[in-house]
């Protein structure tokens, strides 16, 4: 059997009292030799770096570990096994409660009763601010930055800027031409799945919203908001060419080709071009037998103008 060298400084410590030991016999030899003390390695409690381990030092801190799918770095290899798990689907950890109406599953039974009031209608956090509330905390932590007014998170393509980061996410998609939200109904597709709710009450005769005014009624609140605005005189939006007032800013598009020769509305029989699609209906009439409209002194009921007085453009009312 060989017998293993264990290392000075890993073994007990000699008695003081003990002249006969050769370690403090050694140790008395040497320090009677001038200068050794400088030169001699101390035994030290602790693994003390080298100067190479030094330098590395800074790189270590500068997160070595790249991930080949995203490029993400990390600092530490553990953390940095974790987030693979990301693009593998993989997971870690067993998680044994799991929601009963969902499915959804979770490693602490806590983190359960938080996720059940998502099925409920309970909504215990409220903003001290405007009274709404939530079903969750995080929500409301979420919610307070409407309330200021700090813009951090910008959109790179129009410079829009949003109080929330998940709000311009929503946004970007504005700036692509996928739609992958449909109707079931007519098969019209949206950017935003929140769109599909409000545009299913066109398939429907309901009409929930009503003006105090004139008591026309909408489908849609938004609808009802925007038509309120008739029954001012508040005219906010102007043509930057003519100088004309619109009270909705949809129609300085439409009054823009006034100014322009672009007429992108077509009939479908004769394919006379219009500028305004309001104008293609009353056009259609020509088309067809029908004569709403005649001179009751010169005409037999020839629509849209009297041959023998010449009132061509003008409209008589039968």
């Amino acid at each position: 059997m060989v017998k293993k060298e264990v290392p000075t400084e890993f073994t007990s410590s000699p008695d003081p009292e003990d002249s006969e030991s050769p370690v403090l016999k050694q140790e008395q030899e040497e320090d009677q030799v001038p200068g050794l003390e400088e030169t001699r390695n101390p035994v030290r409690p602790f693994q003390v770096k080298s100067e190479d381990e030094e330098m590395n030092e800074p790189a270590r801190r500068e997160k070595p570990f790249s991930c080949d799918v995203c490029g993400k770095r990390f600092n530490r290899k553990g953390i940095f096994n974790m987030h693979m798990r990301v693009h593998t689907g993989e997971k870690p950890f067993k998680r044994p409660f799991s929601c009963d109406v969902c499915g959804k599953t979770f490693k602490l039974m806590e983190n359960l009763k938080k996720h059940m009031v998502v099925h409920t209608e309970e909504r215990p956090f409220s903003c001290d601010v405007c009274g709404k509330t939530f079903k969750l905390r995080r929500n409301l932590k979420s919610h307070m930055a409407v309330h200021a007014e700090e813009r951090p998170f910008s959109c790179d393509v129009c410079g829009k800027n949003f109080k929330l980061k998940g709000i311009l996410t929503i946004h970007m998609k504005v700036h692509t031409e996928e739609k992958p939200f449909s109707c079931d109904v007519c098969g019209k597709t949206f950017k935003l799945k929140k769109n599909i709710k409000p545009h299913m009450k066109v398939h429907t005769e309901e009409k929930p919203f009503s003006c105090d005014v004139c008591g026309k009624t909408f489908k849609e609140k938004g609808i009802l908001k925007i038509h309120m605005k008739v029954h001012t005189e508040e005219k906010p939006f102007s043509c930057d060419v003519c100088g004309k007032t619109f009270k909705l800013k949809k129609s300085i598009k439409p009054h823009m080709r006034v100014h322009t020769e672009e007429k992108p509305f077509g009939c479908d029989v004769c394919g006379k071009r219009f500028k305004l699609k309001k104008r293609i209906k009353p056009h259609m009439k020509v088309h067809t037998e029908e004569k709403h409209f005649s001179c009751d002194v010169h005409t037999e009921g020839k629509p849209f103008g009297c041959d023998n007085c010449q009132e061509k453009d003008r409209i008589f009312a039968g």
